[in-house]
């Protein structure tokens, strides 16, 4: 049978669009920014494919990414450019899944929606732009969600194993990809298909596809780290404890924006109150999701340094809880009025967003010290310079003589050296005490990078001169 022309509008032509939008806004200055020094460890650990790295723990807990990126190592040529395509094709993968997830959920409204609101999320798109393994994270989250409905309904040993597979991958890709699927799982035993509140014990297919296997392959993965020596690959030495969790919560909010947080909190609950039973499992899904990742980073805190980007498992759920009350209010809200409720919502989170996507493609979601390090090597290239991180450095500056430590001590009024400080808002990066009032009272300020911005945020690299006089050396 053939589909009318408002059929293949919802059915191809808006899917198509939002997906062409997501794309673009990924595509756009995808090797325009200065590599990240996380991005310099995945050339790093790909290329040689170490288990451990100076200490660090290179892919010894995630090590389905660094094989994925080596393949392409091996045929293509490094750049900015191509050493970000993976993560760009699973960012733009994972806006398809979600939709997938929100249409199999909540129908076609709700996945038109839900695609909108991952392909506008700046959070998503600097995921999409950084050769990390982030946006696979959050691609594995959302096919998890949806095969692991799927299995609970269908209820086979096949959809079980196919659930085995996708959690297997998630975990080796990196632990955090669990953390909301813990509490998810949880609220599908306790919340029937209905909408009632009831226990229900895993199935023998259930234990037989899935919990089983998947113990066993954790004790094994676990056994085999501890045989050798190779624990500490879950753990770092940065930015532990419940005070760096408590920062760690507004840093996410901040990404995903207030407004977004705010929204999903709303229809996370009117989906709970709600009649429909297959909306209060999902609400359910979401909330113990959500609330148990935020758990499992407490505790993750005590044994490991916590990042923002921890979270990004979580934003299948987010978005598709946000598009499902859209599309519910459409359906109970009767004439032109529920039509427009998912469009007004969809443009309303998009205007949250926008400061957000307007910045980063003007200045960025990092820091960018190519323009600091030429300015050095233009301006004093066999002085010392101080600063954080060396591996950019010795990526795109190697002739320099830099030391990763800060050392207020130093330098003599004598000698000289420059200083390479990156800022964050106000904060400056890896700040000793007494670091500023040296640089205001024997310091000047020679160069700093920052374009215009809409946001909050601050991604600013300054070039100060510690010492001696350089009048006659300085051009600008």
């Amino acid at each position: 049978m053939s589909r009318g022309p408002t059929g293949y509008w919802k059915q191809s032509a808006v899917p198509a669009g939002v997906l062409a939008i997501g794309l673009a806004l990924r595509l756009l200055h995808l090797g325009s920014w200065g590599f990240e020094q996380d991005e310099l460890y995945t050339l790093h650990d790909s290329s040689n494919l170490a288990w451990s790295r100076d200490g660090a723990p290179g892919i010894a807990a995630r090590p389905v990414y660094y094989l994925v990126q080596r393949v392409l190592l091996e045929v293509l040529p490094v750049s900015e450019w191509t050493l970000r395509l993976l993560p760009f094709f699973f960012g733009v993968f994972g806006i398809w899944i979600t939709m997938r997830l929100a249409r199999e959920h909540f129908g076609p409204t709700a996945s038109w929606v839900a695609g909108l609101l991952v392909a506008f999320a700046p959070w998503h798109i600097y995921a999409s732009q950084m050769a990390r393994y982030w946006s696979l994270v959050y691609l594995l989250s959302g096919i998890a969600l949806l095969l692991l409905h799927r299995a609970f309904e269908q209820g086979t040993i096949r959809a079980y194993l196919g659930v085995l597979g996708v959690f297997v991958l998630g975990g080796l890709t990196h632990p955090t990809f669990a953390f909301p699927l813990v509490g998810t799982v949880l609220a599908m035993h306790i919340v029937s298909t209905g909408g009632t509140l009831t226990w229900q014990r895993p199935t023998r297919n259930a234990l037989a596809g899935l919990w089983i296997p998947l113990v066993l392959i954790a004790f094994g993965i676990a056994a085999v780290l501890e045989a050798t020596g190779m624990t500490r690959a879950y753990s770092n030495n940065e930015s532990r404890g419940i005070l760096a969790t408590l920062r760690l919560v507004p840093a996410m909010v901040q990404w995903l924006t207030p407004e977004v947080a705010t929204a999903f909190i709303i229809s996370a609950v009117l989906l709970w109150v709600g009649k429909q039973g297959s909306d209060r499992r999902w609400a359910g899904t979401a909330i113990m999701g959500t609330l148990g990742a935020g758990v499992l980073l407490v505790v993750a805190s005590f044994r490991t340094g916590v990042y923002a980007d921890y979270g990004i498992s979580i934003l299948p759920l987010v978005f598709v809880t946000i598009a499902g009350l859209a599309a519910r209010l459409a359906t109970n809200i009767e004439g032109a009025v529920g039509s427009i409720v998912p469009v007004g919502g969809a443009a309303l989170m998009i205007s949250a967003m926008l400061p957000g996507v307007v910045s980063h493609h003007s200045d960025g979601s990092r820091h960018d010290y190519r323009s600091s390090l030429r300015y050095i090597q233009e301006h004093g290239p066999d002085e010392l310079v101080v600063g954080w991180p060396i591996v950019v450095q010795r990526y795109y500056a190697p002739d320099l003589h830099m030391v990763e430590r800060w050392a207020v001590e130093t330098p003599s009024p004598a000698a000289g050296q420059w200083f390479l400080v990156s800022y964050q808002r106000s904060r400056i990066l890896k700040e000793p005490p007494g670091l500023r009032e040296f640089l205001d009272m024997r310091c000047r300020r020679e160069h700093s990078t920052e374009r215009p911005r809409l946001d909050y945020r601050s991604y600013r690299v300054e070039v100060f001169w510690c010492g001696k006089a350089r009048d006659e050396k300085i051009t600008g």
